[in-house]
């Protein structure tokens, strides 16, 4: 039983240690499972927490680890015959700590399982102890094992390091801390006893040789530790158990060498290897089988390694036998990998048509080893239009000692810079464009290449210099276009004005002054004719302001002659008293202005009283003067003549009348007195009419009597007009002297058109009077009424007509009547007024002064409504609105708008183009913009990005874009994919998305992005371990977390290293993976249902005699067994068979070497199964 047992133990670590050497093919190998026991007594550990009992705990932590089977059947020691069959069938057995039972007392733990239970540790077997609860558990295996160990307290323990170096302790916890229930042990006198954590005297984990086995002491309870419990995730549970486990393997007697595989790089500097065995002993190596690296070994038993080229080369540690410990040895492969490096190419640029520049590159991470150097050259993506041409590694290589990670930038090809002059050009107003035409006046086309488009001028046709712009002048999107511009000038018409000759009275005001002229079109011109200054008679010549910018006039001059003015001057009456000097003589004249006459008015010699003709020399050379004559008279000189008081019978002869009077030297009076005119009885004054031509006489009367005389009053006939107020009645009769009658002369009552009576009532009484009547005519009053001249808008009403009386005035009372007339018409025009029936009555004789009624065009404003379109679609109706004013029912717009021509985006205004309304309307536009504005692109990408269970690593991408333009992808990590050229290249498993973007140009927005997961699956990480189990594995020791899926949905509750079902495996799985650098990793799926087999690889017979024959069996689809394969390795990782597999049976014939072999079945798509073949002689 003790050599069963050993072997057994060595053939389960030769296979972990198989898993290990090769873990670099990454294959996915069938674990061989190790029997775990636990002594599951009832009540043992006590009521234990509300996590389970400590044993509960122990079993749960056990079987959570893959590759280790828990038996809990042992519950009791009492049969020593049971207990020795259970632990025969288990590699470890584990005790917990004892709260309830003494070991001590011989019906728990008789005398005769004490020895059942040493002899099997003795003989290969591992004895776990845990927890030290009081003195019971050493003291069970003091009874037992004939030791005197002892109890020991601390709060940590530090990790030995020299005991724990090349044990799987070796990487556990530095320190561990004090946990519920944690205790330690002493080592007393115990041989072979290996301190792990903490010291000899104080040791919570420890290592105990025993014959061919070891217990292994660790002072922790489990209490609070379950699968679900917090104390779980402490590193007792997630480090020191399953390191207890491993190395418990190591400790059977054998020698077991500590040598890894060793993983180092091109140009590393010499290094020593450092193998490490349980015995101590000495090791030597040496390299095995071909070496295409050229690695070598020397030094002190060839332990110094100097590195060679990248590959793999397998290097052997031995160790000879010493007695105590087996000869053995190990294999590892020491892989020499590529140094990492990385070049970045250096940003490039050309002008288009220019030559291509060298394509350079830097390194910009890591470094050549010295003596290398680089090869091959750079190439850049194909084009040679103005873009940006990305730039590929080429040729460019380090050897195959580097990997190279390439940092791609581009090759600008930026535009050609050119210029284009225009030339100038010129035309007669009037005239037709010349051609616009233009020279390549910098720069070059490149051959092949030629303009396009014309050349446009700013609008206008009036004389001016009108720039000419590059209008739609393109050399292509390659160019970069300069435009000097110049002029088209438009230059005067040459014609000719000639004025027309005009006259005038002087005084009047000036004619219209004309001309004559031929112009284009309905040209005119601005400005006026003018004469020379002056308003004197005479000849003024007529000069010109005429212009127009659009001609060069010659101007004929003609004259304007102004005539003379006919008036009259007429002398002014004057008087001078005898004997005074004379006054100035004036006269009465209408001259214009401020205008004076020449010459004076002179009269005739004389100084008597008299009249004296006035004659005249005035004159004006501008006047044709008529002379009304008139006199200066000499009046009399003042004197007093006192008349003598007389008397006379009234009737009788006046007696002579005399007087008193003083003259002048021998002047005398002519002339006599007389009376007041008058018979009445009465006194009447003296008058005199005693007069000397040179004097005037005051007379102071006297009296004198005098009776009534008959006397004859005739009426005067007199007239008036209409309205006016009555002239004075007035009457002819002969009276002595002064005497004058009283009353009045009144007329019939009436004041229209007619004649009236005069009658009288005129009395004196010292007259007897007789009365002749006459008559009062009235004649028509005359005014004039004048149209006032009207306007309207074409559409509106008439205003009403209306006139001011602009001569005479109606008599108060009177109104006119009646309404003014126009001439019919309603368009623009002017349309005369007439009087119509306008009268003020048969007492009023009316002139009419006509005028007119003009209509004139109706203001309407029109708005262009601003339009848009998105580039690449037909421009929309333009359209517009009346904003102000209203068309005259029954008329309409004719004509429409127009645009500024061009489909690019940007803005074009919107013109008046022939839109019109007629002549009746006066239209204002007001423009608008027509906009056209980016149009949207959709991204379509519809694509599942998923690979690696088939073996693919490219996918196509397959997304598109509406505009047509070029896509850019983007992959969020670059560790796991790229994208060149429209494919995903997938470099390592993992999980990524990929950002597909179009950013547009000056026609097309950018689209939105489109966000797609690419997945690059990792063939055979999981496996079907039980009918209820999926193993993970970790054998990499690569993932630190796991993520279990079943049919596309997580499960919560699954994140250990394999899957447990409830009840058999049923649906789709695949798990989701963290490595220790946080790249996650998901596996290729199994399906697994009741009515499909799981794909196997089986063996039969295993194990098998060698050089025997056995078969390969599997239920794989005979398709997909097509270029399959199946290759056997030993244990140093030598490939020794490989065979082609198309059927579901294969005979094979067995290694003639006793031993352990892989054999592997790898389909064509990559996926592959193995299994161990247990080969004995």
């Amino acid at each position: 039983m003790k050599n069963m047992k050993k072997y057994t133990l060595i053939q389960d670590f030769l296979a972990k240690t198989f898993l290990v050497v090769f873990a670099f093919f990454s294959m996915q190998m069938v674990a061989q499972t190790t029997a775990v026991s636990v002594f599951n007594y009832p009540g043992l550990n006590g009521s234990g927490s509300s996590c389970d009992n400590e044993n509960a705990n122990l079993i749960g932590i056990i079987s959570a680890i893959p590759t280790y089977i828990v038996d809990a059947s042992i519950k009791s020691f009492s049969d020593p015959v049971t207990l020795a069959t259970q632990l025969s069938a288990s590699e470890f057995f584990f005790m917990t700590d004892m709260e309830t039972q003494s070991p001590s007392s011989t019906t728990f733990l008789p005398l005769a399982s004490r020895d059942v239970i040493k002899n099997w540790v003795n003989n290969g077997g591992v004895m776990v102890m845990t927890g030290t609860f009081g003195s019971h558990d050493t003291n069970f295996l003091n009874l037992i094992f004939s030791w005197d160990l002892g109890t020991a307290s601390g709060s940590s323990w530090a990790k030995n390091a020299v005991n724990t170096l090349g044990t799987p302790f070796e990487n556990g916890p530095l320190s561990l801390p004090y946990e519920s229930a944690t205790d330690a042990i002493s080592k007393g006198t115990v041989p072979n006893f290996k301190a792990m954590w903490g010291t000899d005297s104080n040791a919570t984990v420890a290592v105990i040789k025993y014959g061919a086995g070891s217990v292994i002491f660790m002072g922790y309870d489990f209490f609070d530790a379950g699968p679900s419990c917090g104390n779980n995730s402490s590193p007792w549970v997630q480090g020191v158990i399953p390191s207890a486990l491993n190395y418990a393997v190591e400790l059977v007697g054998n020698s077991i060498i500590d040598f890894n595989n060793i993983t180092t790089s091109y140009g590393s500097a010499n290094f020593d290897l450092a193998a490490s065995s349980n015995s101590g002993g000495n090791i030597t190596y040496s390299i095995l089988g071909t070496n295409t690296t050229g690695t070598t070994l020397s030094g002190t038993n060839n332990k110094t390694v100097t590195v060679g080229n990248t590959g793999s080369v397998v290097i052997r540690a031995t160790q000879a036998a010493d007695g105590a410990y087996t000869a053995t040895t190990k294999d590892i492969t020491l892989t020499i990998s590529p140094v990492a490096i990385t070049i970045t190419a250096d940003t490039k640029s050309k002008v288009y048509g220019d030559v291509d520049p060298a394509l350079t590159y830097q390194l910009t991470s890591g470094a050549l080893v010295a003596g290398d150097a680089f090869t091959g050259s750079l190439t850049r993506r194909v084009g040679e239009d103005v873009a940006n041409y990305a730039i590929a590694a080429g040729t460019v290589s380090a050897g195959s000692n580097y990997t190279m990670s390439f940092v791609s930038s581009d090759l600008s090809i930026t535009p050609k810079a050119i210029a284009i002059t225009a030339e100038a050009k010129s035309k007669v107003y009037g005239d037709v464009d010349p051609a616009l035409t233009y020279q390549l006046t910098s720069g070059a086309l490149v051959p092949g290449d030629a303009f396009t488009g014309s050349l446009t001028r700013s609008v206008g046709e009036d004389v001016a210099n009108y720039a000419i712009a590059a209008g739609t002048v393109s050399a292509g999107s390659n160019y970069t276009m300069s435009f000097v511009p110049s002029d088209l000038s438009i230059t005067p018409k040459a014609i000719a004005i000639t004025a027309e000759a005009k006259s005038k009275v002087y005084g009047d005001v000036d004619p219209a002054l004309t001309y004559q002229a031929t112009l284009v079109g309905t040209d005119f011109l601005t400005g006026s004719l003018t004469r020379a200054a002056g308003e004197n008679v005479g000849s003024y010549a007529i000069s010109s302001t005429l212009a127009n910018s659009n001609y060069d006039i010659t101007f004929v001059p003609a004259n304007l002659a102004i005539t003379k003015k006919s008036i009259t001057v007429t002398a002014d009456v004057k008087t001078k008293v005898y004997g005074d000097v004379d006054p100035a003589l004036t006269y009465q004249a209408t001259l214009l202005g401020t205008d004076v006459l020449t010459g004076s008015l002179t009269r005739a010699a004389g100084e008597n009283v008299g009249s004296y003709a006035i004659s005249s020399t005035l004159a004006n050379s501008n006047y044709d003067i008529t002379f009304v004559p008139a006199n200066l008279a000499i009046t009399k000189k003042s004197v007093t003549v006192t008349a003598d008081v007389k008397t006379k019978v009234y009737g009788d002869v006046d007696p002579a009348l005399t007087y008193q009077a003083t003259l002048v030297g021998t002047d005398f009076l002519t002339g006599s007195l007389t009376r007041a005119a008058g018979e009445n009885v009465g006194s009447y004054a003296i008058s005199s009419t005693l007069a000397n031509s040179n004097y005037d006489i005051t007379f102071v009367p006297a009296n004198l009597a005098i009776t009534k005389k008959s006397v004859t009053v005739t009426a005067d006939a007199k007239t008036k007009v209409y309205g006016d107020v009555d002239p004075a009645l007035t009457y002819q009769a002969t009276l002595v002297g002064t005497d004058v009658l009283t009353g009045s002369l009144t007329r019939a009552a009436g004041e229209n058109v007619g004649s009236y009576v005069i009658s009288s009532t005129l009395a004196n009484s010292n007259y007897d009077i007789t009365f002749v009547p006459d008559n009062l005519v009235i004649t028509k009053k005359s005014v004039t009424v004048t149209a006032d001249a009207k306007t309207k808008v074409y559409g509106d009403v008439d205003p009403a007509l209306t006139y001011q009386l602009t001569s005479g005035a109606l008599v108060a009372g009177d109104a006119f009547t009646g309404s003014l007339t126009r001439s019919v018409g309603e368009n623009v025009a002017n349309y005369a007024i007439a009087a119509g029936t306008v009268s003020a009555g048969s007492n009023y004789t009316m002139s009419f002064v006509s005028s007119d009624l003009s209509i004139t065009p109706k203001a309407i404003t029109i708005t262009a409504e601003a339009k848009t379109k998105v580039y690449g679609d037909v421009d929309p109706a333009l359209t517009y609105q009346l904003t102000s004013g209203a068309l005259v029912a029954g008329d309409a717009f004719t004509g429409t708008l127009t645009r500024v021509t061009g489909e690019n985006t940007g803005t074009y205004a919107i013109g008046q183009g022939n839109l019109n309304a007629g002549p009746n309307y006066a239209i204002k536009y007001n423009d608008a913009v027509f906009a056209i504005n980016k149009a949207n692109q959709i991204i379509t990408w519809n694509q599942i990005l998923e690979s690696g269970c088939d073996g693919v690593t490219k996918i196509t991408l397959t997304a598109s874009t509406s505009s047509g333009l070029p896509l850019s992808f983007t992959p969020s990590n670059g560790n796991v994919a790229s994208v060149l050229n429209g494919v995903l290249n997938f470099s390592n498993y993992g999980e990524t998305t990929i950002t597909v973007s179009q950013f547009g140009n000056n026609n097309y927005n950018a689209a939105q992005t489109i966000v797609l997961p690419a997945l690059y699956t990792q063939p055979n990480l999981i496996r079907k371990h039980f009918d209820d189990v999926i193993f993970f594995d970790n054998s990499s020791k690569s993932y630190k977390s796991f993520t279990w899926y079943k049919n596309g949905e997580v499960v919560p509750s699954q994140t250990a290293q394999y899957f447990k079902e409830n009840g058999v495996l049923n649906g789709v799985y695949y798990a989701k993976a963290t490595k220790t650098d946080g790249t996650v990793v998901t596996s290729c799926s199994l399906t697994f249902s009741p009515s499909t087999e799981v794909e196997y690889l089986k063996i039969a017979p295993n194990p098998v005699k060698s050089n025997s024959e056995y078969q390969i069996l599997t239920n794989i689809d005979s398709v997909k067994l097509k270029n399959a394969r199946i290759t056997v390795f030993n244990l140093l990782g030598v490939q020794i068979i490989d065979k082609e597999i198309s059927e579901k049976t294969l005979d094979m014939i067995a290694p003639t070497t006793e031993g352990i072999y892989v054999v592997r079945l790898t389909l064509a798509n990559g996926k592959y199964f193995t299994k161990n073949l247990l080969v004995r002689n």
